[in-house]
C-alpha cells in the first residue's frame, strides 16, 4: 500500500489482498480480474491510486479527448498524468478523426500507459453527435480503417471498450468485435446496455455472455455492468466466459467493493467496515490529492464529489452534500465528514 493506513485497517486490507490473483488480458497484466472502469470527472490518478490500494487489479483513465490533445488543450493534456506509484493504468480516449487519436495515443504511451483505450461506449448526446462515442458502434463496416491506424501506431496493446448497441433493435456488439479482432484489438469491454438506455435499466449479461462465448479464443472480453456488490461479483466470475470484470459506478459509492469482490470470490466470507475505516479512506484520498493536484479549488470540488458519492447508500445523504457543498475549505469538509461517518454504524457493504 501506498499510504499509511491503521495497524488494524492495514492489516484488513493486506489480509484480503493477499487472496487476488494476476490475470492476463490480451497482453495486459493485470494484479485481479476485477478492474476499474473508465468515469468522467471520478478517475483521476487521485481515485485510481486510491482504488489501487483497495484492490483493484488495474484501471482506466476517465474519457479523455482526442481532439483536445491534437489542438494543445493545457487541461486535455493534463488528463494523461499517470502517477509514478500507479502499477497498471490505461489512458481512455475518444474522438471521431482516426488520425487526432494516433497522435494523443502515442503522447499517452509516452506518459506510461500500459495500453490504450477507445471510448465507442459513451452515450452523452454532445459526444456521440460529433461521431464519437457509441456513435462508432453505429457502422461496424467502418471500423476496421478507423481502428488499425491506431493499433498500427502502437508499441503497447490497444482496446476498446463499447456497449451491446445503440438500442434494441440495433444490437452491434458480434459485428463491432468481429471488426476489433480482425483489427489486431487487444482485448473488448462490453457494457451491458444500449446507448439509448443510458444508465437506466439492468445490464444484458447473457448478450455479454454470448459474445464472449462466441469469441472465445480469438479476443477477450472484459464484462461490465451493475457489479455493485461482492456477492454479485462472486457469482458472475463463477459463470463467466469473461476474462475479466470491470466494475464502475459501484466504486464511486463503495471504496471497499474491490476488496468485497476479492474476499468473495477467494474467500467466501463477509467483509465488514466502520465509519472509522471510511474516515481513513477519506485522508488518504486527501493525501493522493494533496500530491498530485496543485490548485486548492480542484483539491476541494474533487473531495465533496467523493464524499458525497460514498455518503450516497447511507441515511440522511442529503442532509451532507447540501451541507458539504455550502464548505469552502478541505479542514471543513473533513470535519463534517468525521461528523457524519462517525455516527453511523458498522457498514455492511456486502
Amino acid at each position: 500500500m501506498k499510504f499509511k493506513y491503521s495497524t488494524q485497517l492495514s492489516s484488513k486490507i493486506e489480509r484480503i489482498k493477499s487472496f487476488k490473483k494476476p490475470t492476463v488480458v490480451g497482453g495486459v497484466t493485470f494484479n485481479s480480474p476485477l478492474i476499474l472502469a473508465p468515469m468522467s470527472q471520478i478517475t483521476t490518478a487521485a481515485f485510481r491510486l486510491l482504488m489501487e490500494d483497495l484492490g483493484s487489479g488495474g484501471s482506466i483513465s476517465e474519457l479523455t479527448s482526442s481532439n483536445g490533445i491534437f489542438y494543445n488543450s493545457t487541461r486535455t493534456l493534463d488528463m494523461l498524468y499517470i502517477d509514478p506509484r500507479e502499477e497498471c493504468v490505461g489512458i481512455q480516449l475518444f474522438g471521431e478523426k482516426s488520425q487526432n487519436i494516433v497522435s494523443a495515443a502515442l503522447l499517452a504511451q509516452q506518459s506510461g500507459a500500459k495500453f490504450v483505450d477507445i471510448n465507442m461506449g459513451c452515450p452523452v448526446r454532445k459526444v456521440v453527435s460529433k461521431g464519437a462515442g457509441s456513435a462508432l458502434i453505429r457502422k461496424p463496416q467502418e471500423l476496421y480503417n478507423f481502428l488499425y491506424p491506431i493499433k498500427k501506431a502502437l508499441a503497447i496493446p490497444l482496446s476498446i471498450k463499447i456497449r451491446l448497441g445503440y438500442s434494441e433493435k440495433e444490437i452491434t456488439c458480434f459485428d463491432v468485435v468481429k471488426v476489433a479482432a480482425d483489427a489486431g484489438i487487444n482485448f473488448v469491454t462490453i457494457h451491458g446496455r444500449t446507448t439509448v438506455q443510458l444508465y437506466k435499466g439492468t445490464a444484458n449479461w447473457n448478450l455479454i455472455e454470448e459474445v464472449a462465448e462466441k469469441f472465445s479464443g480469438v479476443i477477450p472480453i472484459i464484462g461490465n455492468g451493475d457489479l455493485n456488490s461482492g456477492a454479485k461479483i462472486a457469482e458472475r466470475m463463477k459463470i463467466t466466459n469473461c476474462q475479466a470484470l470491470m466494475i464502475g459506478r459501484s466504486a464511486s459509492k463503495n471504496p471497499f467493493i474491490f476488496l468485497d469482490g476479492i474476499s468473495s470470490i477467494y474467500h467466501s466470507e463477509n467483509t465488514f467496515f466502520s465509519g472509522a475505516d471510511m474516515l481513513e479512506i477519506i485522508d488518504a484520498f486527501i493525501y493522493y490529492l494533496s500530491g498530485i493536484v496543485s490548485e486548492e479549488k480542484i483539491r476541494i470540488v474533487q473531495l465533496k464529489k467523493f464524499v458525497v458519492g460514498y455518503a450516497s447508500s447511507f441515511p440522511y445523504a442529503s442532509e451532507l452534500r447540501n451541507k458539504i457543498f455550502a464548505l469552502k475549505s478541505i479542514d471543513e469538509i473533513k470535519a463534517l465528514s468525521c461528523s457524519y461517518f462517525s455516527s453511523l454504524p458498522v457498514l455492511n457493504t456486502k
